[in-house]
């Protein structure tokens, strides 16, 4: 996985992922579904860049650090993405489309 739920919460707040993820009202966010976005978002960009490099990678690279966050932050908006939300989704695509094509 690209991220982590610190990383996550570190880029977007705690108050954002209780508010995204707490399902039982106790106050705190779901580690489990913030875990699950963070790895479909990591499989969906496993997707783009395994067709230019073997994988797992090393390490992991800061651009996919942030790509990863954009991506699991849509995905825990379900339905509901604000736009900015939305516009980070879609810049990420686009930068994993050029890096997948070598750009």
């Amino acid at each position: 996985m690209y991220a982590s739920t610190g990383d996550l919460e570190l880029r977007f707040g705690e108050a954002e992922l209780v508010a995204l993820t707490d399902r039982s009202d106790s106050g705190m966010y779901d580690d489990d579904f913030i875990g699950a976005a963070i790895a479909d978002a990591s499989a969906e960009i496993d997707s783009y860049i395994g067709a230019r490099y073997a994988l797992p990678l090393p390490g992991t690279p800061p651009l996919l650090l942030r790509l990863c966050c954009d991506i699991a932050r849509y995905r825990l908006y379900h339905d509901s993405p604000t736009e900015a939300v939305s516009t980070l989704y879609q810049q990420a695509v686009r930068q994993l489309q050029a890096i997948a094509a070598g750009a």
